[in-house]
């Protein structure tokens, strides 16, 4: 533990400076700028709809849903599979 708090100390000031003052900062900003004139109500709802399906809703309905099509073929290690994958991302 303590070599990753060592580690942490000495390479920060390094990544502040570099991320502050380098490239990766003009090419953020840049990015930035960029995006800033393509926006618009409709690309806003479309990007919107994707994002839901990244939604802890979304996930768990479709997870549910997959889960019991799993048991009625009678699938249970890759239903195991599942929800190990389900239950251990909850913990992380």
């Amino acid at each position: 533990m303590l070599l990753i708090i060592l580690a942490f100390l000495s390479f920060y000031p390094i990544a502040e400076d570099y991320a502050a003052n380098g490239w990766l900062s003009s090419m953020d900003r840049n990015a930035a700028e960029f995006f800033r004139h393509l926006i618009t109500p409709r690309l806003t709802r479309a990007v919107l709809f994707v994002t839901f399906f990244g939604s802890v809703g979304a996930v768990i309905t479709v997870s549910v849903i997959v889960a019991i099509v799993l048991i009625l073929k009678r699938e249970m290690y890759r239903f195991s599979a599942l929800a190990l994958t389900i239950g251990g991302g909850r913990c992380a």
